[in-house]
């Protein structure tokens, strides 16, 4: 069966020089997946994992570096 992992993006706590579209490209690169955007500037994102109990528990949204 498959399992996912989810975490939000919030598009407001980007520091000033990383674009949306620097942070999904990221965040892609990780294995996430872009599900949705919401109104109020929060991406949505997913990845498959392997199932295990760990991997279950809800994700934290992971740190964006910014870039020079």
């Amino acid at each position: 069966m498959l399992a996912w992992q989810y975490q939000q993006l919030d598009f407001k706590q980007l520091p000033p020089r990383v674009s949306e579209i620097d942070a999904l490209n990221r965040a892609g690169e990780d294995g996430w997946e872009l599900v949705a955007i919401t109104v109020n500037n929060l991406a949505i994102l997913k990845r498959q994992t392997n199932g295990s109990a760990s991997e279950r528990s809800v994700a934290r949204p992971g740190r964006v570096k910014e870039r020079t």
